[in-house]
């Protein structure tokens, strides 16, 4: 069952939105503690050459995410490094398991992958915000590292121990 809905993420987004440098800035001091090693893959894009404003956009996305958690009650155990990793490859398997394949069946492919997702309305709102912001339609090579740690993001999201147990 997903940890957020559409209206978690929706409301979540809006007040993003709205807060002011200081609040951000309060919210990137609470990742810091409660999930450092998230923060940290989308901070360290900032080193591979990728636009600032694509770097914002990530963070932006890791924001919602955080407030939309947090606005549920649900408590997420620290993701570490390992199981970033680990979400990595299993995003790399999933790739290379399409390579080659004929147009229709990357399609069913895809399709069944989306289907079974845990968070499907966080992976939609990602998606929907790397197309946004362009970051998707970019030719730039840093431009992968980019939507491989979104993606990561929601993977690893979906696959943390909740705390708080099942939703309501």
């Amino acid at each position: 069952m997903a940890k957020l809905n559409e209206n978690d993420l929706a409301t979540a987004a809006r007040q993003v939105r709205g807060m002011n440098q200081a609040q951000k800035e309060a919210l990137a001091d609470e990742l810091f503690l409660t999930q450092p090693n998230l923060l940290a893959s989308v901070l360290a894009l900032m080193l591979s050459g990728n636009e600032p404003a694509h770097v914002d956009e990530l963070l932006h996305i890791l924001f919602v995410a955080h407030v939309a958690l947090k606005s549920t009650g649900r408590t997420l155990r620290t993701i570490t490094e390992q199981e970033q990793e680990a979400e990595l490859n299993r995003m790399v398997a999933f790739i290379k398991f399409s390579e080659g394949l004929g147009i229709e069946l990357l399609e069913e492919s895809t399709k069944q992958h989306v289907a079974r997702h845990r968070e499907p309305y966080l992976f939609a709102y990602v998606l929907l915000a790397l197309q946004e912001s362009g970051i998707l339609d970019s030719t730039r090579e840093e431009s992968k590292f980019l939507v491989m740690v979104a993606l990561n993001l929601v993977g690893c999201i979906a696959n943390a121990e909740d705390l708080t147990g099942p939703r309501p």
